[in-house]
């Protein structure tokens, strides 16, 4: 268990005492369980943040490799297109035949 826990779990722990005895939790304490929640939150956010970062840089990748694949097969049905009739074809070469 980190420090962090500890404090966390003594300051919740401390707090149910001071309630059962119908006593103040005391200001110190107050702030400090303030702080601890400020900087969960920041936390939080920082990690959410960072989250977001890599799923647009993995959302990026993806865009990228798909507009590579897309260049791609442009390509090879444009040239397909511009076969000449005269090349092979499935192991048969197809000649142009000359009309006089």
């Amino acid at each position: 268990e980190s420090p962090w826990e500890m404090l966390k779990a003594i300051l919740k722990e401390y707090k149910e005492q001071a309630v059962e005895k119908n006593q103040p939790f005391g200001f110190v304490f107050e702030a400090i369980e303030r702080e601890m929640l400020k900087y969960e939150e920041k936390e939080k956010q920082e990690m959410t943040a960072e989250q977001e970062n890599v799923d647009k840089e993995e959302e990026a990748i993806l865009n990228k490799q798909m507009t590579l694949s897309k260049i791609n097969t442009r390509k090879k049905r444009k040239e397909v297109k511009n076969v000449r009739p005269d090349v092979m074809v499935g192991g048969e070469c197809i000649e142009k035949k000359a009309e006089y």
